[in-house]
């Protein structure tokens, strides 16, 4: 009986959540200026799920041109709590900035990713192998990254690691 009413209580907390979701364009570089917690997904289709109704995304920019996926949110405005979901089946670059936290998901393999992070921003690659990474950051960055096989860093335009 207590399974039960835990299993209610959970589907109607899920049903009761507001989403917005657009689907995009195929893309394989992603660009990220927000304050959020966003997880990239390996996924045939390509789409963007933000945990907000659209109403209270009115500040942001969400554009796909030329292969490439910019999500930008106005700096004066800020969404409290706000995740973020993006599926994709290729990331070759991904640059973020500001107070995100990104997550790489169900990724297996990537042959080469150039990862930038800025301005506080953290990416964290998870189990994702990568041949050949290279991350170029500030120094109040941080990346993320167990499973990599040549990774070349600079940290504030200078070179720190090269293996």
């Amino acid at each position: 009986m207590k399974k039960l009413l835990l299993l209610s209580v959970i589907l109607f907390a899920g049903i009761g959540n507001a989403q917005t979701i657009q689907k995009m364009e195929d893309f394989s570089r992603i660009k990220i200026d927000t304050d959020a917690q966003v997880e990239i997904v390996y996924s045939n289709k390509s789409q963007v799920i933000f945990n907000k109704d659209s109403e209270e995304l009115n500040d942001f920019t969400v554009t796909s041109i030329d292969n490439s996926l910019v999500i930008i949110q106005n700096p004066k405005k800020s969404v409290s709590d706000l995740r973020i979901r993006i599926y994709t089946n290729d990331i070759k670059a991904l640059a973020v900035k500001g107070s995100s936290r990104v997550t790489l998901s169900k990724f297996n393999y990537q042959d080469k990713m150039v990862v930038i992070a800025k301005q506080g921003a953290t990416v964290d690659t998870g189990d994702t192998e990568i041949k050949n990474l290279q991350i170029i950051r500030s120094n109040d960055s941080k990346v993320i990254c167990g499973n990599v096989k040549k990774t070349t860093e600079m940290v504030d335009g200078l070179l720190v690691t090269a293996i």
